[in-house]
């Protein structure tokens, strides 16, 4: 995440879930658009919490432009 507000926001979002629901989000330092379709596509494919959130987090790597 890369703005404070986000942050916030997005903690206290997660907070007022209900507890069960709160051990299935995670927070990644992504960016937004090619986190989440990377994320999504590990979700799909059925894979634990913390590869979810890897594949996010890694594409902070991917080179922008050619």
């Amino acid at each position: 995440m890369d703005l404070g507000s986000a942050y916030l926001s997005s903690t206290l979002a997660t907070e007022l879930l209900p507890e069960e629901a709160q051990g299935r989000v995670a927070l990644a330092e992504a960016p937004l658009v090619e986190g989440a379709f990377l994320a999504a596509l590990e979700a799909a494919l059925g894979n634990e919490l913390s590869v979810v959130k890897a594949a996010a987090q890694e594409a902070s790597h991917l080179k922008k432009m050619a």
